[in-house]
Formats: structure tokens, sequence, C-alpha cells
């Protein structure tokens, strides 16, 4: 006899008879006897048996042997041993791990749990591997398992046929009628690994649901991989393989430099991969390498469960204009996104963004690719909505500067020294009346005639006169009037054009949706009624102008012209008195026409009566101002509320990150994560003082006080909150009209008088009531640090658990090496749940050299790469195959000896063995 190699689980037939079938004991005592000995004990022969069934039948009424079986069955029948002679066989050595024992339904559903046999069924079911069942359903099996889990006991239970019938009956208990599926190979030792990976290896019901995923998506399941000479190559060939896929999860093993990332890397060139500037074999200084490019000489397709077959050669370049049918992970890549320099996050969190934005429905993507595009469709139209709202902010903030420059102190001062010099000249021209002229004495006849004439032509000059004042009136008030109708019709084409524009904008949407956008909004201005008072307005324009004019015949200014000339003509016909006198009513007539235009009117600029209304307008002007500066808090609040908005759009964009945070408590707790979409200040202190003077007396002055004087009200304001950044903005401002510093008594200031050359009161307060520093932004922290504060070990863990739990795509994610930055506690508590979580969905490949990885996470498949006289090789199979079992341990426990020498220095006691 041939004694068995170490891990050697094949048994002969002679070793199973000599060491075990003749070691079994069946002692009976059919007949009544005195003494203890047995009547009937023999080894298990055909013709023991069939002696033993004579013996029984002998024994038998007639009554009941009339139904008796055969000898041989009946003596099958009755040949019973003790589970402790059957346990005393397998107590050998040489069973060792080499047999495995089950129990049947009715040997542990028969026995009751009573006080007496309690103890008895308990250990009559913890005693073997597995425990059977013919259950009638999967409801009816997980009643049965349910039973078992309640007391505690061995529920690794199975369900079979019972095989109590041929296959071919239709009864319940026909052979092969079970619902029990197992993934592993049909040997003895995948039957070991089922045992031992029980909660999932062991599937029983109708379909298990990694097989119904498959089945769902064929064409994102990869069938095999072909890599060989390109046709017409005559070299020696580097690879030569054609390697079967597993549809779960597959570890890639081998020796440094054997292959493992040569395969990953072909896989990534086959499914399109976005990554291969990461690549660490297809690249010019390895396998691509000019001088002698072997790639250009082999090609590899790669064929898929739904048929398809993608075929390139080594040299090409993935197929950027497909999407990736691969995501793959290499290396390098990992670890430039996790040791970005201090501080930085920018390829990290875009690696995340790119995971939520693939958990995002292609019916939800609104056509975009990315998730920062998405989320500008998302908020593009509330984007939208702030801009308009900032268009009025800021024509309500031209009024409040506008009012607060009229109340100026100084302002004030200077319509009152306006008014009181104005006062002055009315005064002095009072003064200057013309001293009176008595009328010469009555003359003859056509004298007087000449004197009722000048009186006539003097009195017409001034009807006219006064006529004429009214007529500037009139094309001044047209004037004034056509502007803002001109105004108007540029406002109202304004809107048209917006108009036009959102219509072009959702046009597409609403066709898409197969309505019409005149269903959905009408728009029409009558143009034709402020046409018509265009035109009334011009042409009152127009009359007055004309009536104004010096040149043309008949108007009143012509005519006052040509009046005055005759008076002049006429006046220089009279005698000396009677031109002293004439002289005098001109005089009086100046005097008063100066006097009326120093009176003037509230529209006159630089009048008196401009100056006395522009002063008791300012006595409205405070109560004016609030209200307007309330209105601006309400305008820049509203902008605020809209801002909410896009927060609330990017809470269900980000709501992946909340639910992976909420679904895995491990996750969670191990990394302690936290996340938050809020609005958050950004850039605000950089911009204010591109504008605001730290040189300038005020509330800023000086580099490290202004700087703390900004920093304090930001740094206690949550700008997730309304009344919050009321409060915030309605503190710079006051900071910006009062000097804040100590001994300063808040002493008035004006804020045009600290800015920056260049800028302007109006940009300084649109900056800070426009809230362009407030931006909506998720923010995911751990042990409330920032991301930018893990570890690269941290990051990456970080990383491949969003990739592997977030991401629900359906994709192949392949992995190389990803436990390189992670120690073994984390690959086994983090990393391996999660590739367990994953391979339920997709198919997950993986490059390792960590044993946790391929052996504890319980590879489906494993690929050994190996390279044998400059070619790659691969070998596949599963952990159970003793080949590849073989290369495992080799490869990651650094032989069978090496693992043993570990395992004896390690302490056995109950406080290390037992799980935290």
């Amino acid at each position: 006899m041939t004694k068995p190699k170490l891990g050697q689980t094949q048994m002969t037939p002679d070793v199973i008879q000599a060491q075990f079938i003749n070691g079994l004991k069946c002692d009976l005592t059919l007949t009544p006897t005195a003494d203890s000995a047995p009547s009937w004990s023999s080894l298990v022969t055909r013709d023991s048996l069939t002696a033993l069934g004579a013996a029984v039948k002998a024994t038998l009424p007639e009554i009941q042997l009339m139904n008796a079986a055969t000898d041989l069955q009946e003596g099958f029948n009755n040949y019973n041993v003790s589970l402790d002679n059957v346990m005393e066989l397998l107590a050998n050595p040489i069973f060792e791990n080499r047999y495995m024992l089950a129990l049947g339904k009715t040997e542990w559903a028969d026995h009751k749990w009573t006080k007496q046999s309690s103890g008895f069924k308990r250990t009559l079911i913890n005693r073997p591997h597995f425990v059977f069942t013919a259950a009638d359903s999967p409801a009816a099996y997980e009643r049965s398992r349910s039973q078992l889990e309640e007391v505690d006991v061995n529920a690794k239970l199975i369900d079979g046929s019972d095989a109590h019938h041929l296959s071919t009956a239709d009864q319940s208990t026909r052979l092969g009628n079970c619902m029990t599926w197992i993934n592993a190979l049909p040997s003895f030792e995948g039957l070991r690994h089922a045992y031992h990976e029980f909660e999932t290896r062991v599937f029983v019901g109708d379909r298990p649901p990694k097989l119904e995923s498959v089945r769902a998506h064929p064409t994102h399941h990869i069938d095999v991989i072909n890599v060989r000479l390109a046709p017409g190559q005559q070299s020696s060939p580097s690879f030569e393989t054609q390697l079967p896929v597993n549809s779960g999860f597959v570890a890639i093993v081998g020796n440094k430099g054997q292959g493992k990332s040569a395969l990953t890397d072909i896989i990534g060139l086959l499914g399109g991969t976005s990554r291969s500037a990461h690549n660490s074999f297809l690249t010019p200084a390895r396998f691509k390498d000019p001088k002698n490019n072997l790639a250009s000489k082999h090609e590899a397709s790669m064929s898929w469960l739904g048929g398809d077959v993608t075929e390139r050669s080594l040299d090409a370049d993935p197929d950027s204009a497909t999407t990736e049918a691969v995501q793959y992970l290499p290396q390098s890549f990992l670890e430039s996104v996790c040791n970005e320099g201090p501080g930085s996050d920018k390829l990290f969190s875009l690696e995340l963004e790119q995971v939520i934005f693939a958990h995002v429905p292609q019916a939800e993507r609104m056509g975009t690719t990315n998730l920062a595009d998405l989320i500008a469709a998302r908020t593009g139209a509330t984007q939208r909505r702030i801009e308009i709202l900032r268009g009025e902010l800021s024509a309500t903030i031209t009024r409040v500067l506008d009012l607060e420059a009229q109340l100026e102190p100084r302002a004030k001062k200077e319509l009152e020294s306006q008014l009181a010099e104005k006062s002055a000249e009315l005064t002095a021209h009072d003064a200057l009346k013309p001293e009176p002229v008595a009328p010469p004495a009555d003359h003859e006849s056509h004298a007087s005639e000449l004197e009722q004439r000048i009186e006539e032509v003097r009195r017409d000059v001034g009807v006219l006169e006064d006529e004429l004042r009214l007529i500037q009136t009139e094309a001044n008030d047209a004037t004034r009037l056509l502007g803002r109708a001109e105004e108007l019709g540029r406002e109202l084409d304004n809107l048209q054009h917006q108009v036009t524009t959102f219509v072009d904008r959702i046009s597409p949407i609403a066709a898409e949706l197969g309505v019409k956008t005149t269903d959905l909004l009408t728009f029409s201005t009558s143009l034709d009624v402020l046409d018509q008072l265009v035109k009334k307005l011009a042409d009152r324009k127009d009359a007055a102008l004309s009536n104004l004019s010096t040149t043309a015949d008949g108007t009143p200014a012509k005519t006052v012209v040509d009046s005055r000339t005759e008076l002049t003509t006429l006046e220089s016909a009279l005698d000396a008195p009677q031109r002293a006198y004439q002289a005098y009513l001109s005089q009086v007539d100046g005097w008063k026409n100066q006097r009326l235009d120093i009176l003037g009117s509230p529209g006159t600029a630089g009048s008196l009566e401009f100056f006395q209304h522009r002063l008791a307008e300012l006595s409205k002007a405070p109560m004016m101002l609030d209200e307007l500066r309330e209105q601006r808090l309400a305008e820049s609040l509203a902008i605020h509320a809209q801002l909410l908005e896009v927060a609330t759009e990017y809470r269900s964009l980000y709501a992946p990150v909340q639910t992976f945070i909420d679904e895995h408590p491990v996750v969670r707790n191990r990394f302690n994560l936290a996340f938050e979409v809020t609005v958050e200040e950004d850039g605000l202190t950089d911009q204010f003082f591109t504008m605001v003077s730290r040189q300038a007396a005020g509330s800023f002055y000086g580099t490290e006080d202004g700087n703390a004087r900004l920093a304090a009200p930001i740094a206690v304001t949550d700008f997730g909150v309304s009344e919050a950044v009321g409060k915030f903005v309605s503190t710079l401002d006051n900071d910006l009209r009062h000097d804040g510093r100590p001994g300063r008594k808040n002493k008035r200031s004006r804020a045009h008088e600290q800015l920056r050359k260049g800028a302007t009161s109006q940009q300084l307060y649109e900056l800070i009531f426009g809230l362009r520093y407030l931006k909506a932004e998720f923010s995911l922290e751990s042990d409330s640090r920032p991301l930018t504060q893990l570890s690269p070990g941290q990051r990456g863990t970080l990383l491949l658990l969003f990739y592997l739990l977030v991401d629900k795509s359906h994709r192949p994610i392949v992995l190389d090496q990803p436990e390189e930055n992670l120690d073994n506690q984390t690959v086994h508590e983090l990393l391996v749940p999660a590739i367990a979580e994953a391979r339920k969905l997709r198919q997950v490949i993986v490059v390792t050299h960590n044993p946790n990885l391929a052996v504890v996470g319980d590879a489906d498949q494993v690929i050994v790469a190996d390279l044998d006289n400059g070619r790659f090789q691969y070998v596949s199979g599963a952990i159970e195959d003793p080949v590849i079992n073989g290369r495992i341990v080799k490869i990651l426990e650094g032989t069978w000896p090496a693992f043993k020498n570990r395992a004896y220095k390690y302490i056995p006691t109950p406080v290390l063995e037992r799980d935290p």
C-alpha cells in the first residue's frame, strides 16, 4: 500500500476496504440467550449480508415472512453500525481531512427536543459536517434551516432528492430533484470548501442570484480571453493562451514579472479603458518598445457571454470612441490618485464623482457624460434665475448708492450752499430793480401814436416770451418722455430677446416630450401703443423745437426777434425823454425775465426752486433709503434661497454616497464617514480685499486686523441658513459704513473712501450681496478630517470601497494589486467583504500577492501567471483544485513549510483565536 502524500485526498478502494469497511461492526442477538455473546457478527461482504438476511428471516413469523425481501436486501436493511464505531475508525490518522459526515432528515428531525433527549439530539446534529433535508420548496427549506438556527445547532443544511426513485419518475423523491447549488469543483475538496464557506458557496433555491445576474447581463461578463501571434508573424510567440474567465471573483497570482499585469493590461485594452496611460506592461518602455515592438506582433480577442467578440492588436490604443466595457484600475493609477500632494484631492474627488455618476441611471443623465455636466444641466434653470436676481439686485444697489450719496452731509451742505447762493443772487437781483422813470409829458399827436405802437409791440413781446417759456418747458418734457419711451422700447426688445432665447432653449425638451412650446407659453408685446406714443412725443418735441426756431417765419421765437427789431426801430424815432422812458420799460422787462430765470422751477436745474425741491426731497430720503436697503437684503436672500435649491439638487445626485454610508456600517464605523451637502463660503477674502484697501481708515484698516475683521463673521456664519447669511451681509455693510476699530466709537465712514484704485462701490456691494462667493458643495469627511488629510492607504481603501460598493455597474472591474498601500487587517476586514459584495453583481478580477484576498476572499477562479522561456503562460482553476492550490501555497504563502513555520510561532491562546 502506498502511503498517501500530504494533502492528497484521493483514496483507493483497497485502502477504504482495509482501513474502514473491514472495521465496521454489527453485533446482533437474534434469538434469546442467557449469555452476552451476539448470535451474529461478521465483516461486511455480500455473502455476510446474505447470511444475515437469512438469519433474520428465520426469526420472522410466517405472516411477516410473506412480505420479506431477498436475503441480501434484508441483510442490508438490518445491518446497522453505531456512530461510535464509525468515529473510532475515522480517528485513524490516515483519514484526517479525508472524510465528511452527513445526517439525514429522518435521523435529526424525528428526535424530539425533550429534557431526556435534548443533549443527544444536539450531539447528533452537531457531530456531522452537513445535515440533509428533502424540501418541497425553497420556503420549506428555509423553515427547516430556521428551526436548526433557532436552537443553535449545526445549520449547514443541504437539500437532496432523497433518491427513492429514478430521475424519470414523477415522484418528488426522484433522483436529481433537489434545489441545492454548490459553487465548487464536483470533488471531495470542492465539498470541503463548500463546508467551510457554506454561506457563500451553497445556495438552496430555484437559481442562485449570481447566475440570474449573469443571465440578465451576459454582455457584461467576459467569457474567454485569447492572446496569440498576429497572422503572418513568424517569430516565437510571447503569448499563446486561450483563457476562460469565471463570472465571479477571479484572482490573478504569480511571482513578480510573470505576466499578471500583462494580462490585466490586455483586458483593459480590449475593454476600452481610459486609463491606458497607467499601464505597466503595454507601454513603450516594455512590450511596446519601438526597437523591438513585440506588441505589434500579437493580437488579442475577448469574447463575452452575450456572444460579442472584441479584437485588438496589442500595439493599438484603446478605442476612445466606444464606452468603456471594463473598469480598469491599474496599480500606478491608484497610486497617483492616493498619493496626491498635501492638501490636494482633485484626482481623488474626480474619481469619486465618476463612481457616483456611474450610479446615476442612464435615463436620468440628461445626455451628459460626467457629474459636473449633469449638475450644470440639473441646476441650469436655477443658476439662470440667480443671474436674473443679481441683475435686479444690481439696480437696487445703484439706487441705494445714489440715495446714500445724496444723504452725505457734504451733499446736503452743498445743496444748502447752492440754495443760499441762489437766494443771495435773487436778493441782489431784487436790489438792482431799475429806478422808476416818469413818462414824458404829452406831445403832438404823431408822437403819441408812436408811443402807443411801441407799448403795443413791447406788450406783444412780453406775451411771446411767456409763451416761449412754456414752449421750452414743453420741448424739455417731450424730450425727456421720448427718451423714457425709447428706453421702454429697448427693455421690451430685451424681454423679447430673452423670451426668444428661452423658447430656443426649451424647444428640444418640449419636442422630446411631444408638446409644442406654443401650448406651454404665449408672449406678445403691444408695440403699436408705444409706437403711437413715441410718434406723439416726437411730434410734440418737433413742434416745440420748431416754435423755438428764430429763423423760420411765423414762429413765436422769430416773431419775438422781429418784434424786438421793430421795437428798436420805433424807439430810435423817439426824442430823448421818450427814449429814456422806453429804455426804462425795457430794463424792467429784462429784470422781470431774469428774476423768473433765477426762481426757475423744480425741474430747472440750477434754479432756486430746483434747490428748494432737492432739499425738500432729502427729508424723505432716509425712509426711502431704509426701504431700499431692506429690498436689497431681501433680493440677496432670494439669491441665497436659489443656492439652497442647488444644494438640494446636489443631495439628490449624491444620494448614493449617503446610501453607501447608511448601508455599510463597517465602512461607516471604520472611517467614521460623514457626508454633507452645504452652502459654503469660498474666496470672499481675496475678492473683498482686491477692492477694499487695508491702508484706508475704516473697520478693515491694517493687514492683520483687516483680515481678522473679515474672518470673524465668516468663521461663525452658517451659510446654509438664510437668517445667518442676512446677518453676515448686514454686518459687512455696517462695517463699511462705520469704523469698528477699538476707540473709534463706530464713527461714520464711507465705503467709497476705503476702495482701491479702479474699484467702485457698485462692484463691492454686488460682491457682498450678490453672494458669488457662496457655493453649494458636498463634503465627505473621515473622523472629522477632510479627504485631503487622509493617508494614501486610507484614500486607497475608501476609493476601492466606493468602486466596489457604491458603483452598481455590471461592467467587469479589474484591480491591479489593490492591497499595495493597505495593511492585512484592512484587506481582511474591508476589502475582502467589499469584493464579496461586488462579485454578486459583476466580475471582479484582481491581481494580488496577498493571500487574504485570493484565499480568504475565496476566489471563484485563480489564474496563475508564469513566464517560461520568454512565453507568458496561464493556468487556471478553483482554489480547491490540487494543482492550483499547490501553486497558491508556493506563490502567496512562500511554500507550505514557510506557512507552517509561521503558524507554529503564533500563540494559540483563546484570546487570540477569538474573533474581536
